[in-house]
C-alpha cells in the first residue's frame, strides 16, 4: 500500500488534491522506490518510469507563419496516453537490467 494517501498527502499539503494521473504517477515512483531500495531516483530513472506508464513527448508541427498560428486553443483534449502492453503493470514496472 502507498505510503501517499490521498489524506496523508492533503494533511501535507492542504488544498492539493491530486488528479487520478497524479495519483498514479506517485504510486508508481513510490513502488520504483522501494523495488530498487533508492530513496532517490535519478531524472533519468523518472523518465523512464513515465514512459513506462505511456507518456511520450509529442512534436509540435511547425507552422508556416509562425505569426499566423497563434497561441494553441485553451480549449484543445489533451493527447491520451496508450495502454501499457499486455502482460505489463504500468503501476509496477520492474527496474530495467543494465547493459
Amino acid at each position: 500500500m502507498s505510503r501517499y494517501t490521498e489524506t496523508r498527502y492533503e494533511e501535507n499539503f492542504p488544498g492539493a488534491n491530486l488528479t487520478d494521473e497524479e495519483r498514479e504517477f506517485v504510486e508508481a515512483v513510490e513502488r520504483y522506490k522501494q523495488q530498487t531500495h533508492r530513496r532517490f531516483p535519478s531524472w533519468s530513472e523518472l523518465l523512464r518510469l513515465a514512459k513506462r506508464l505511456g507518456y511520450r513527448k509529442v512534436a509540435v508541427a511547425p507552422a508556416a507563419d509562425p505569426e499566423a498560428a497563434g497561441p494553441p486553443a485553451a480549449n484543445a483534449p489533451a493527447p491520451q496516453a496508450p495502454n501499457p502492453p499486455a502482460g505489463t503493470n504500468a503501476l509496477c514496472p520492474m527496474p530495467e537490467e543494465s547493459a
